[in-house]
């Protein structure tokens, strides 16, 4: 009986053990790959304004910032900058060699929230 004891406490200690183990760092987060938009439009009897910003996030961290301006449907700024980021539950880090962004993240289905109090938000739609 003894060694009955002793083998079932050893097997515990050793479950235990294991189960403890298991990796704390392997948290999903909600997928960000793919193409994130927001368009807006403001008609106007003289001068109408377009602009759409989509961030695209690539699976190897890198992104995309692309922005564009129409007025009177004539583009007037059409420009794209690219990012390597870092993507950890709430909070993503956007480098490139010129500027580093701190931003908060939060996913909801087909919709993202990008952005930080000073620089304002993002609210995309996913493509």
């Amino acid at each position: 009986m003894k060694k009955f004891l002793s083998m079932t406490l050893l097997l515990t200690a050793m479950f235990l053990t294991f189960s403890a183990c298991s990796s704390d760092d392997e948290t999903n987060y909600p997928d960000i790959t793919g193409s994130w938009s927001k368009i807006s439009e403001t008609p106007g009897e003289y001068i109408s304004s377009y602009m759409e910003v989509t961030w695209t996030f690539n699976s190897n961290n890198t992104a995309t910032q692309r922005v564009i301006l129409k007025f009177n449907d004539v583009t007037s700024r059409d420009t794209s900058t690219s990012f390597t980021y870092e993507y950890k539950g709430s909070t993503i880090t956007l480098k490139n060699d010129k500027i580093t962004l701190e931003y908060e993240i939060s996913v909801s289905g087909n919709k993202m929230k990008l952005g930080n109090a000073e620089d304002g938000y993002f609210d995309l739609t996913k493509k």
